[in-house]
């Protein structure tokens, strides 16, 4: 992966209630990392532990 071909886009959880901000890094059209978006209202001081435990096939 490149810099040049890394993008972040902004997007919702789907594993909880609450539907936190995620941030998806993309390298192509696969999903490098996942990570809690800061300056989401429902993210700001929480941790997405159910990103670890997703598996990358659920669907």
């Amino acid at each position: 992966m490149t810099a040049a071909t890394a993008t972040w886009h902004k997007s919702a959880c789907s594993l909880c209630e609450n539907k936190r901000g995620i941030q998806i890094q993309t390298d192509g059209r696969r999903f490098a990392k996942i990570r809690g978006d800061k300056e989401h209202v429902a993210t700001a001081r929480l941790h997405l532990a159910g990103a670890r435990s997703a598996s990358p096939s659920a669907g």
